[in-house]
């Protein structure tokens, strides 16, 4: 008793530590692979494949199948059984046929109170159809008007820090205060994302402030050798 109870310990272990049995195949609640890395490509490679076969060109396969089917090719009766009639059925029990009767008829009963949440609720196309027209509504309010509006603050804040640079008349730059964008201003609570975006925006716009002035340099060096 107690070395079966080590091998099986022992075996339960070693599909805890790898996923499968002892015999090597997947054991129940394995995680399996990390799927198909090429996914994308695939599905890219299947889309012109699509778009490159017409019906016609379908109808001339088939027929071609068919003709070697009616010759008695197997294989290509079989490819054409599979596909028009569907993989054959397993074999019914008929000691089971009074219970597979009897489950058909648990599945075909359903609870009254799932009636009631259908009844309450709205079909999915019809959810469909107005996630689609109220989305883009949403983002352009929670997401596109700040972020313009934001955008548009630092265009005002980079163009009166350039103008604060340049000289006055009278010697003197002065210095001039320049609101910083606030939660509560004029475009209501920001979401919680928006100062994430900022930052994204500002870094984005210090970057290419960044590239203009080495180009710039660039150029007036190659001005100068000339």
């Amino acid at each position: 008793m107690s070395a079966a109870a080590s091998v099986n310990g022992s075996n339960a272990k070693q599909e805890q530590k790898n996923g499968r049995d002892a015999s090597g195949r997947f054991a129940p609640g394995n995680p399996g692979g990390p799927g198909n890395p090429y996914a994308r490509k695939v599905a890219e490679l299947r889309k012109e494949m699509v778009n490159f076969v017409s019906v016609d060109d379908l109808k001339h396969v088939v027929f071609a199948i068919k003709m070697k089917a009616e010759r008695g090719d197997v294989a290509a009766a079989r490819l054409l059984f599979q596909y028009v009639l569907g993989k054959p059925l397993p074999a019914t029990d008929p000691d089971r046929l009074d219970v597979d009767e009897w489950q058909k008829l648990q599945e075909q009963a359903r609870p009254p109170r799932e009636m009631s949440e259908v009844m309450n609720g709205v079909p999915a196309q019809v959810a469909s159809d107005v996630t689609r027209i109220a989305w883009p509504c949403k983002v352009e309010k929670n997401f596109a008007e700040p972020l313009r509006a934001g955008i548009k603050v630092l265009d005002e804040l980079d163009a009166q820090r350039a103008k604060d640079q340049r000289p006055s008349g009278n010697g003197e730059n002065g210095h001039v205060h320049v609101p910083e964008p606030t939660a509560n201003g004029s475009n209501g609570t920001l979401p919680e994302w928006w100062d994430e975006a900022m930052r994204e925006v500002v870094a984005e716009r210090r970057r290419e402030e960044r590239e203009r002035r080495r180009k710039a340099k660039k150029r007036r060096k190659q001005a100068a050798r000339r």
